[in-house]
């Protein structure tokens, strides 16, 4: 997404700035962990105001697509504005899922605060999602239906993803079907849990 070609064949780079960039903050301080401020999930989602309003939608989904899917590295660093005429969010990327891995090293709390407080994958209900969106603007009720869409979307596509996926050389069939019941046994208890 962030190649393209000129017409005279060249590849060409498109420029882009990602969250951290845009709010003035150091690689080394994408996370919101930390002694001295650092980009918090409203600061990310304020970040969409700068954005078509079409666009502030899409980060808004990508926020919410990256909470329910457990990608708990999703720093300011993995979203980003591209910046070639119009501004407008670069596509998602960067997305991985700590949920098979619950046991280990890895951290399992999110890389911003979700509704203030150190979260981990499956830990938020109706009322965070509500103090999400009111914080940065958005319409409680309709983000509350935005959650429900992707997750509706994450149960109707996933098998065919899964089987995408497991096509690409290397692919571990054992991994990616773990992977797959680990995101939608999580998003499916986040839609529950919208009613608390």
């Amino acid at each position: 997404y962030d190649r393209d070609r000129a017409r005279d064949g060249r590849i060409r780079r498109r420029h882009q700035e990602d969250f951290a960039q845009a709010n003035r903050v150091f690689p080394t301080s994408k996370y919101e962990m930390g002694t001295f401020p650092r980009p918090s999930l409203q600061t990310l989602l304020l970040t969409g105001q700068n954005l078509p309003s079409r666009d502030a939608l899409r980060l808004l989904d990508q926020v919410i697509f990256n909470i329910v899917v457990a990608n708990t590295d999703a720093h300011a660093k993995n979203y980003s504005l591209l910046l070639t005429g119009e501004r407008a969010l670069a596509p998602l990327y960067d997305v991985s899922c700590v949920l098979p891995w619950k046991d280990s090293q890895i951290n399992q709390n999110f890389a911003q605060k979700v509704s203030g407080k150190k979260r981990r994958p499956g830990d938020t209900h109706g009322r965070h999602w509500d103090a999400m969106a009111e914080s940065a603007g958005y319409n409680a009720r309709e983000t509350r239906r935005r959650v429900e869409a992707i997750v509706d979307s994450i149960v109707r596509e996933g098998p065919k993803v899964m089987a995408q996926v497991a096509d690409q050389p290397a692919a571990v069939a054992a991994l990616i079907q773990q992977a797959h019941e680990c995101v939608e046994r999580n998003a499916l208890k986040i839609v529950r849990q919208l009613k608390d």
